[in-house]
């Protein structure tokens, strides 16, 4: 398998559609909208877990594929500089947890091809932090550089 860099996602997505590339990895919410069509196929989730958003089909590691890179999953996160009080990182973090449990918002975030957590600002740099190595080790092993 060769990689072929992309500047983002919409011009992958299109190669692969139209058949210039035979395969990619892509997020959910780009994914969803062309599984529905039936114009693409996923084959695989990364994660430790099936996805809501795509519940038939399994993971890399059910699949065989035991690398921890494919244990990650990617993730949105809401940030704020560094200087703020941690009584205010936290306020926002209660309100943005209670506003994923309401059953709409969270239907509109599954219906995106993500999974809503909630997660606090000590609970998100304990996953960042065991993640780093994982994606500093699969940069250096990929030769990627910035240039």
């Amino acid at each position: 398998m060769s990689h072929v860099p992309y500047k983002g996602e919409a011009q992958m997505m299109q190669d692969v559609i139209g058949g210039q590339i035979q395969l990619t990895f892509v997020s959910g919410q780009q994914a969803r909208p062309f599984v529905e069509a039936g114009k693409l196929r996923p084959i695989a989730v990364t994660g430790e877990k099936r996805i809501a958003a795509f519940p038939g089909t399994p993971t890399l590691a059910e699949q065989g594929m035991k690398d921890d890179v494919f244990k990650a999953v990617g993730w949105f996160a809401i940030a704020a500089p560094a200087a703020t009080p941690k009584a205010v990182q936290q306020r926002i973090a209660d309100e943005v947890r209670a506003a994923l449990k309401l059953p709409d918002v969270k239907a509109k975030i599954e219906s995106l091809g993500y999974e809503p957590t909630g997660l606090g600002p000590d609970e998100f740099a304990a996953v960042y932090k065991k993640e780093l190595p994982l994606w500093q080790k699969a940069v250096k092993d990929s030769g990627a550089t910035l240039d």
